[in-house]
């Protein structure tokens, strides 16, 4: 019976032969892809080479990436919330006489910021700054003037911004319209062999 066993269990020559195949047509695949991509790093390896030569040893490769990202931020204590450089934020009151234009001789063009209108947070010299959207100047605010938002927030259309959308549309629907009628006065062509 253990015999019998034995001889039921043992696995037949052509599943190993099978596994062997699978096992080393595995293998070769490893060695394809570790060679394509040796070959795709050549350039790259023999380019820091030569410029090891060139400099002598002194090349640190350190020295050539970028900086981590590290943001500048404006803490308010009293509001208790941080701003963080290039935040989208809205004004929650009209803000007076801001500095948003710089004329050529150096002059300071003053407005009015309306409620609710949007601008990007720019951290200078610790100082919590705005600018305001259609204008490039980097304007000084309190943190208590402002709301943050989050960054997928647009401005709102307005009434202008509808009625361009509406005029589209409509305009789209002419043009198919149009479309439809052009394709019903076409005559059909007949005899097409």
């Amino acid at each position: 019976m253990l015999r019998r066993m034995v001889e039921l269990w043992k696995p037949p020559t052509c599943q190993l032969a099978i596994m062997g195949y699978q096992m080393k047509k595995e293998i070769l695949a490893k060695f394809h892809d570790m060679n394509k991509r040796l070959f795709e790093a050549l350039p790259s390896i023999v380019n820091d080479e030569l410029q090891e030569d060139e400099l002598k040893g002194e090349f640190n490769y350190e020295d050539h990436l970028l900086p981590p990202w590290d943001p500048k931020t404006y803490r308010d204590n009293k509001f208790r919330r941080t701003f963080v450089d290039d935040m989208l934020v809205r004004a929650v009151k009209k803000l007076k006489n801001r500095c948003v234009k710089v004329e050529e001789d150096g002059d300071c063009d003053k407005e009015d910021i309306s409620e609710g209108t949007y601008g990007r947070v720019r951290i200078e010299n610790g100082q919590l700054q705005v600018v305001w959207s259609g204008y490039e100047v980097p304007v000084p605010e309190t943190s208590e003037d402002l709301e943050i938002l989050p960054l997928s927030w647009k401005a709102h259309k307005g009434f202008f911004g509808h009625v361009r959308d509406l005029v589209s549309g409509v305009s789209t629907i002419w043009d198919k319209a149009k479309e439809l009628v052009e394709s019903l006065s076409v005559p059909k062509k007949k005899n097409l062999a």
